[in-house]
């Protein structure tokens, strides 16, 4: 149990001879100050960790039964969690998927940021980046995707919709937006068709999901660069007119 001192108590404490010199009060607060705040930041932490793992195992979940016919049961025990500990973390399943699918969008804008928008003076480099991000960040979580667009299509598009909710479309368009930033370019350098950016996107996208259904339906295994390749002289070819160089 920690004990909470503001000033006037602690220097009344110290000072009744409870082993503080008072000469060493300011120390010895700072000192208790910063236990109680490593204390704090640990527990923060492990608590972090612990929604991840809850995540994680949501997603596994998800994947594998359907949304649909998952349980916080299922979820629990796949965490090695109790129910009751699921919802320390998370007031229901609707809110389990709704940060499931929030985190996938974070780590997709992450990725973007990173990998993409640092090439954005050279728009062929760039898209080629976003090609491989988009690749990569479906291969790794096709299955809870799919086990979304399942979701919808049995829910429909509705009030409170848990995997597209308020803040995931908000996060939505600011991946949109960050993917219009590469075509913007693209069109104002004249590398890319001279052509709406938005329209672009839209084109980008498009040629992405006809590719990852594709892919998922003849049950492709190639390593994620070849299926990079392939998809990105298609896309190269569709916005700019021509195929990439050194790429077949």
């Amino acid at each position: 149990m920690w004990i909470q001192f503001n000033d006037a108590s602690f220097n009344s404490w110290a000072k009744k001879g409870h082993g503080v010199d008072a000469r060493d009060i300011p120390q010895t607060r700072k000192t208790m100050q910063k236990t109680t705040q490593t204390a704090s930041t640990r527990r923060e932490r492990e608590r972090e960790q612990h929604r991840e793992e809850i995540l994680d195992a949501a997603e596994a979940v998800f994947s594998e039964k359907g949304i649909a016919s998952s349980s916080m049961e299922d979820i629990a025990k796949r965490a090695d969690f109790s129910v009751g500990s699921i919802y320390n973390f998370f007031e229901s399943k609707d809110d389990v998927i709704r940060n499931v699918f929030r985190r996938l969008l974070k780590a997709e804008i992450e990725s973007v940021d990173k990998y993409v928008l640092p090439f954005l003076p050279e728009p062929e480099k760039a898209l080629e980046h976003l090609t491989m991000a988009w690749v990569k960040h479906h291969s790794e979580h096709s299955a809870i995707m799919q086990a979304g667009e399942t979701l919808r299509s049995i829910l429909g598009k509705s009030a409170g919709d848990p995997v597209e909710d308020d803040e995931s479309v908000v996060m939505l368009r600011d991946i949109d937006m960050k993917r219009m930033a590469v075509f913007e370019e693209g069109v104002k350098s004249g590398a890319f068709h001279k052509i709406n950016p938005e329209l672009l996107t839209v084109m980008f996208h498009g040629i992405c999901k006809s590719f990852c259904t594709y892919w998922r339906q003849v049950a492709d295994t190639r390593p994620t660069e070849a299926r990079h390749r392939e998809l990105f002289y298609v896309i190269h070819f569709a916005i700019t007119g021509h195929p990439p160089e050194g790429v077949k």
